[in-house]
């Protein structure tokens, strides 16, 4: 079972929502200095291509970043990556070990997107004293949790709730 402080959350639904891909859940493999990719819909937009690629459904955007840390024991990736709203719940995936992609390994999925470090900071007046206002930039530190809590929810309940 996730820690308290893990927000992962799995919902199985009775109709297919997106194809299904063959992608192993673990973060085996995973090197600090990685290169890394997220998939989401930024602001709810989505790619609507005819093709019979994605079996019609929209196709997520891909962002890249690099694994820069990683909290062992909070089960916690920190990505030097810019996320978007929008690619929260989205799967973190890599090629396990660094391999090019041509030498025939396959992506795993490493992790789920939570969000980014978004940190309090002043609004200054144009006199450059401090505004009672405060504003939360994008630091460019995504933050996600190991896939494992995910797999664990799923084994827990594998047929889902009804909803």
């Amino acid at each position: 079972v996730a820690p308290d402080n893990i927000d992962i959350i799995v919902i199985a639904s009775n109709i297919l929502i997106s194809p299904t891909h063959s992608l192993p859940a673990s973060s085996d493999g995973i090197t600090m200095g990685q290169s890394t990719y997220f998939l989401g819909f930024p602001y709810g937009v989505m790619q609507h291509v005819q093709s019979e690629l994605n079996h019609s459904f929209p196709f997520p955007w891909v962002k890249g970043g690099i694994l820069s840390a990683m909290d062992i024991e909070n089960s916690t990736l920190y990505l030097d990556a810019h996320n978007n709203i929008g690619f929260s719940g989205g799967p973190v995936v890599f090629i396990p070990n660094g391999r090019p992609a041509h030498d025939g390994q396959d992506f795993s999925v490493a992790a789920v997107v939570s969000g980014y470090q978004s940190p309090a900071e002043a609004v200054f007046n144009a006199d450059q004293s401090p505004s009672d206002y405060h504003i939360r930039p994008n630091s460019g530190i995504l933050i996600a949790y190991n896939i494992r809590h995910a797999v664990e929810l799923i084994q827990a309940n594998p047929i889902g709730a009804n909803i």
